[in-house]
């Protein structure tokens, strides 16, 4: 009876430190990718709204 809850713990283990290192590679990913979108300039401005289609 101890050895599928054993089975189960290690299973939950591995998913963990496998999310663990997905969310730190996601997070290495944003950084750059924040790091090449700061070489554009965007001028905010507000979008001018269109009035119903006729």
């Amino acid at each position: 009876m101890l050895l599928p809850l054993t089975n189960t713990t290690q299973s939950n283990s591995v998913a963990s430190e496998q999310l663990a290192a997905t969310a730190e590679e996601i997070n290495a990913q944003i950084m750059q990718l924040q790091q090449m979108m700061g070489y554009f300039r965007v001028e905010r401005r507000p979008i001018p709204r269109q009035g119903p289609a006729h």
